[in-house]
């Protein structure tokens, strides 16, 4: 294990046997003046992608893997924020699943460096390209305009969420992650928790891909899924953050009715 890491990676990976020796790759090419662990999660791959990442476990004692037997996300449970994040040691967490992948190697230094300097803010994030399996690209830039910017928590409950693979958050909601053990979308989530604490900072730079692919982690469940756990997540925004942005929240949960209902329908 790495000693006192300054920074954690958490890499939440499910049959990603295909992308995440790219993954791991971008981690480690990472130059940086502090030391980073990095702990990769597999939730029970059936295509050998567990076996990946204990082969580079065994080269890199930053690498530290847990290996799941039975899959967490098919049950609710969101690996992040159940089995990763709490393990974090560092002052601050990157996150990136096992389908994506970094390209700037200055993309941790960068990101400490900016928080290091600003207090005031909670996490930062960049742009990212987006690519297919076959690492083509889909579109230059993930981020549309209106996400080109520091975003506060108002922006983040009204749907303008940090792209997840490039976040860099100082680890200051361990507590948090047991009061919402079974939110499995919770990339709005994290954010919005995050920026009860300060903003959320954007640095005009792509150092990051996010794949499009069927077999990903959330793009391949069922739309019924998918319902069921937008409008649980929504549900739990509502009841946290009512008193600040009860009419922002009422009208995604509404959304999350209709489109649920939309699937009992077909």
């Amino acid at each position: 294990m790495t000693p006192n890491p300054f920074v954690s990676i958490a890499c939440i990976t499910f049959n990603h046997g295909k992308f995440i020796q790219q993954a791991i790759e971008g981690f480690l090419q990472q130059e940086t003046t502090f030391p980073v662990e990095i702990i990769i999660h597999d939730d029970a791959s059936t295509d050998g992608t567990a076996a990946i990442v204990e082969e580079y476990a065994r080269k890199d004692d930053r690498i530290l893997p847990l290996l799941q037997t039975e899959n967490q996300y098919s049950q609710g449970i969101k690996p992040s924020t159940t089995h990763v994040l709490p393990r974090c040691r560092g002052n601050y967490v990157a996150l990136c699943e096992g389908d994506d992948y970094w390209t700037d190697p200055l993309k941790l230094q960068k990101q400490v460096d900016f928080l290091e300097q600003r207090p005031e803010y909670a996490l930062c994030f960049t742009n990212s390209t987006i690519v297919d399996e076959e690492n083509r690209i889909v579109r230059p830039s993930r981020l549309e305009k209106e996400r080109q910017r520091d975003l506060s928590q108002q922006d983040v409950l009204s749907g303008l969420v940090p792209p997840t693979n490039t976040i860099l958050m100082r680890n200051i909601i361990q507590d948090a992650w047991a009061t919402f053990p079974n939110i499995v979308n919770g990339d709005i989530l994290i954010s919005a928790l995050l920026t009860e604490h300060g903003l959320a900072g954007y640095i005009d730079d792509v150092t990051a891909c996010y794949r499009i692919h069927p077999q990903g982690l959330w793009s391949s469940q069922s739309p019924r899924f998918q319902a069921v756990n937008y409008l649980k997540t929504y549900l739990v925004l509502l009841d946290r953050f009512k008193h600040e942005y009860e009419e922002i929240l009422m009208q995604a949960v509404g959304s999350g009715y209709e489109n649920l209902l939309g699937c009992y329908q077909k």
